[in-house]
């Protein structure tokens, strides 16, 4: 057991039920003192209740599904019903269930439900709307919404009913056709595979087997599982033709960068690729701090610059950097910041970047971020959420002066950090979280998952409200051209990609993946393609359409090399675009790999 027990002890009669090992519900005999059933987890916590024989349970984790709450036998645990009921608590009390949601600072509301036992039983108000909710999704196919058509027709519970392919045609033909779309998403490969598989049993058909055959690929390959060749079948498959297998996949040249321990921390001016670290090299384990000089078109290293000598009291390390056609400045923070500043220690430094000397060094006082912004240096406070500040940098005393016109935003992701115009005043508690053309948007209030606010950039008009029904994440925002935002929101075991479109605040799924702890994505919007590093293999999308094109595998190449804790120190830590070349940075920088764009399939 990985998990501790999640939820009270449920007793009725001679049973008792316990939700554990992250989300599977046991069922225990408890005369016999064993365990009776497992029924598979579909979330990690839930709200439990348990009235005539039935098990009621209702998702509480994060993220949380809505209107999800599902129905089981508790003598066979068949699933019988997915319900709209969404409660952090349940209770049964008669044949009344009784659903609370506790609000953090707000009164807690409860509603009330008569529950026909019999027709929960009897399941035939399911197979109703099981016809017609999957009808349903049929049209949203049509109009280009996969994810909102294979959402409708799973809340009506339609995975559970495999048992009845055999007795209803019209669940055979709804089942089926939700499978071979399921089976068609990178993220539901995996489920796709189990329900085709109790299809092609229970009726036999080819457009089944043949859509079996491509989700069992896409699983295959989803789970980071070794494919070496495809078969005839497998080649003729949709994923089939976009998957290049290594070594072919491994285009451009492999190249080791030493970034010390972090991979924001390199900015390209002219001829040179400077890198802040932290110590002076991978394999000495020396601290200090410096900036590595590397040659801009083959990434070898040139020169080392010492910026601090090694100091276990104040462990300086290179924070920022940012350049003019002369000169390289680069901002240090310290381990205590005021101890630093009180004993008038250097901060901030610039250096020729001819000679890759350093000119000269002074204590500047403002923040740590450094950005040229229409040729005047600045050092912004990024981190502050709420109106981050920007101040104009004298490079020769270090002293600094407020611009209120200039607001600096933070990157949540792979993007570079931006400085942008007009200073905004954001309503109480918001965060700027993104730039677009024409808008800056801020989560509106503390909790981020449920609106944002459109701030027009030009200062005119006000801030446009934007709700969503589900909880969305800014934990990976790619800006694209015009006013789109992707957003990724998290999902049990995985995420999907989201485009939002402003200022009508329209939002549509785009594609769903599956993520391991060694499989995180990392994104790179650059024009129509968005780029997707997934350990070390890189997949393509098309934005138009949110469709996968091509699928490199190996994109980094070599066996797993554990970085000491369990994680691939060569998988995809982040992916930039410099002139005409795709760089993937690994997590070491050991292996990374720069490709022309040109020799890259690229979106139509």
């Amino acid at each position: 057991m990985s998990c501790a027990a999640t939820s009270h002890l449920r007793i009725y009669k001679d049973k008792a039920i316990a939700v554990t090992d992250c989300g599977d519900i046991w069922v225990l005999d408890l005369p016999g003192r064993k365990i009776e059933r497992i029924i598979p987890s579909y979330a990690h916590f839930y709200a439990v209740t348990i009235m005539d024989g039935l098990i009621f349970t209702a998702p509480t984790s994060e993220p949380r599904p809505k209107d999800a709450a599902r129905v089981f036998d508790l003598y066979s645990g068949k699933e019988l019903a997915t319900l709209p009921i969404n409660a952090t608590d349940l209770f049964a009390v008669g044949d009344r269930l009784l659903a609370v949601e506790r609000k953090f600072m707000d009164p807690s509301p409860i509603s009330v439900y008569r529950i026909d036992v019999a027709a929960l039983r009897n399941g035939e108000w399911r197979k109703e709307k099981v016809l017609k909710d999957c009808d349903r999704a049929a049209q949203l196919v049509s109009t280009g919404d996969l994810y909102g058509a294979l959402d409708l027709c799973r809340s009506t519970g339609v995975e559970s009913m495999v048992d009845e392919v055999r007795t209803s045609p019209g669940i055979r033909d709804r089942l089926g056709r939700h499978a071979i779309r399921l089976g068609q998403t990178l993220d539901g490969a995996r489920d796709a595979v189990r329900l085709l598989e109790a299809l092609e049993v229970a009726a036999p058909d080819p457009w089944v087997r043949q859509a079996l055959v491509e989700a069992q690929l896409r699983a295959r390959v989803m789970d980071g599982e070794p494919v070496t060749a495809l078969t005839a079948g497998e080649q003729a498959t949709e994923f089939g033709r976009a998957l290049e297998l290594a070594p072919r996949s491994q285009l451009g040249r492999s190249f080791d960068i030493d970034f010390g321990a972090f991979s924001n921390l390199i900015h390209f001016s002219g001829s040179y690729v400077f890198v802040g670290r932290y110590g002076t090299r991978r394999d000495t384990h020396s601290g200090g701090a410096s900036v590595g000089v590397f040659d801009r078109s083959s990434f070898d290293e040139l020169a080392s610059i010492p910026i601090a000598g090694d100091d276990p009291s104040f462990q300086d390390a290179v924070a920022s950097m940012t350049s003019d056609d002369r000169h390289l400045y680069v901002r240090v923070g310290y381990r205590d910041e005021d101890e630093g500043k009180k004993v008038g220690r250097p901060n901030f430094f610039v250096v020729d970047k001819q000679t890759l000397k350093v000119l000269r060094s002074a204590v500047a006082l403002g923040p740590s971020s450094l950005f040229m912004h229409r040729n005047k240096l600045l050092a912004c406070d990024c981190d502050e959420d709420v109106n981050p500040s920007c101040h104009a940098l004298d490079p020769a005393t270090g002293k600094t002066t407020e611009e209120p016109q200039l607001v600096c935003l933070s990157s949540r992701t792979n993007q570079e950090t931006a400085v942008v115009g007009r200073r905004l005043s954001l309503e109480g508690g918001s965060s700027l979280l993104a730039t677009t053309k024409d808008y800056l948007v801020a989560g509106a209030g503390h909790d981020r998952r449920t609106s944002f606010l459109a701030y027009p950039r030009s200062g005119v008009g006000q801030p446009v409200a934007l709700r969503f029904a589900e909880p969305e994440t800014l934990e990976s925002v790619l800006l694209t051209d015009g006013n789109v935002l992707l957003l990724a929101e998290r999902q049990r075991q995985g995420l999907r990609v989201k485009q939002l479109s402003l200022p009508s605040g329209a939002v549509r799924t785009l594609f769903g993946m599956p993520t391991t702890q060694t499989r995180v994505p990392i994104f790179l919007a650059h024009g129509p393609t968005l780029f997707v590093g997934l350990g070390r293999d890189l997949l393509l999308f098309d934005l138009k359409d949110g469709q996968l094109f091509r699928y490199l595998q190996d994109f980094i190449s070599g066996g797993f090399a554990d970085n000491g804790h369990g994680l691939d120190s060569r998988r995809i830590d982040r992916l930039l675009v410099d002139r005409d070349h795709l760089i993937a940075l690994t997590f070491s920088g050991a292996g990374s790999r720069i490709v022309p764009l040109h020799v890259l399939p690229a979106a139509k």
